[in-house]
């Protein structure tokens, strides 16, 4: 039979506890891991939507701000939304080069540097 005045308690997730203590670490680890996951995943999938997208000419089908549609993947990358992407299609594979050599720990090659 138990001792009642031995009671232990059992640490149980809390994000409200103290930085540093059991019960936020049992908290915010299997939601960095979740987060973590997501972002790899869903970095992963853009990258092949965008690679099919301009396999297959889908800019042609959208139109800039002049109402034209755009002659360049790169042009509807760079176009602001909400008629592009607005942003530079090299990004992604900058974020994707780091994000590798930091799961990793590799070192960039000369062919990693865009």
């Amino acid at each position: 039979m138990s001792d009642p005045r031995h009671v232990h308690l059992v640490d149980r997730p809390d994000p409200t506890a103290p930085e540093g203590s059991a019960a936020w670490a049992l908290y915010y680890g299997p939601e960095l891991a979740l987060l973590w996951h997501n972002a790899t995943t869903d970095l992963a999938d853009l990258r092949g939507y965008l690679q099919t997208f301009a396999e297959h000419h889908g800019y042609r089908h959208l139109t800039a701000a002049d109402g034209q549609p755009f002659a360049s993947f790169q042009a509807w990358c760079l176009a602001p939304p909400p008629h592009g992407l607005g942003y530079e299609p090299r990004l992604l594979e900058a974020v994707q080069m780091a994000l590798r050599q930091f799961i990793l720990g590799e070192s960039p090659t000369a062919d990693d540097i865009p």
